[in-house]
């Protein structure tokens, strides 16, 4: 997983991504993942949550994505201002942990939702 940059995001958006480590051996003992209190998710699904900030809004929207793919797929975070061209904003590699994505809305505009042009998101597997 890539967790170092450049990431191809805007300055607006950032990526939260959690780090373990396990050890394990063949001797038949449980697996032991640190931190400590880690769980591993479902590791045939990618979860990402975006929460879309906005300086009108006292808590952030939430919008999530469980996408089918196997542990070490790949996905891509993708942006669109008119749901035809898509551009890529990074791309994730499913490590079995949930990814949180918080994005901050760029406009001058204290209304929300802000006026056009809009801005679209989603996650594709690769």
């Amino acid at each position: 997983m890539q967790t170092t940059g450049p990431f191809d995001a805007p300055a607006s958006a950032s990526l939260s991504l959690t780090a373990v480590w396990g050890s394990f051996s063949d001797s038949g003992s449980p697996v032991v993942l640190y931190p400590v209190g880690v769980q591993v998710g479902d590791t045939n699904h990618l979860l990402v949550t975006l929460r879309l900030h906005h300086p009108n809004l006292p808590t952030a929207p939430t919008f999530s994505w469980n996408l089918p793919l196997p542990l070490g797929g790949q996905a891509l975070v993708q942006s669109s201002t008119d749901l035809t061209n898509w551009v890529l904003l990074t791309a994730l590699t499913n490590s079995g942990l949930p990814v949180t994505w918080d994005h901050t809305v760029a406009s001058n505009s204290h209304v929300f939702p802000p006026p056009p042009p809009w801005q679209f998101f989603r996650v594709v597997a690769k």
